[in-house]
């Protein structure tokens, strides 16, 4: 019977060993106009206690000028204005009935995830595209 060494069996060992890296940790980030800019892909929106996952077809583009670009595969898409005071991010569009005026607490910001939350209401969770 033929020996087969050692090193041969943990070299075949680690082969069936899946690779797996290790995911990185988000960063998180203060709250200003430059690191809410980008495109955010909506990801998940949570209301009355039950969190739904979106189908990412709901972006948004906010840029560093104060205007935004919404799309939506369901809806039409609209441009508006943006501000920040604080941690209170204020969206400005009109939407065929009148002007929208929403004001959103962000509850994180970090290098992928953005969560607005409206009091009383929805929280939506974006990821940087």
């Amino acid at each position: 019977m033929k020996h087969i060494p050692y090193s041969a069996i943990i070299a075949c060992s680690l082969m069936l060993i899946p690779s797996c890296k290790p995911e990185e940790e988000e960063i998180n980030l203060d709250i200003t106009v430059e690191n809410i800019c980008g495109h955010w892909v909506e990801k998940q929106v949570t209301f009355d206690n039950r969190t739904y996952d979106s189908d990412g077809s709901s972006t948004y583009d906010f840029r560093a000028d104060g205007t935004f670009h919404y799309t939506n595969l369901d809806e039409a898409a609209y441009d508006g204005t943006w501000k920040l005071e604080g941690t209170v991010l204020t969206k400005t569009y009109e939407d065929g009935t009148g002007t929208i005026n929403g004001k959103y607490d962000i509850d994180k910001l970090t290098d992928r995830t953005l969560i607005l939350s409206q009091k009383g209401g929805a929280s939506t969770t974006y990821k940087r595209k």
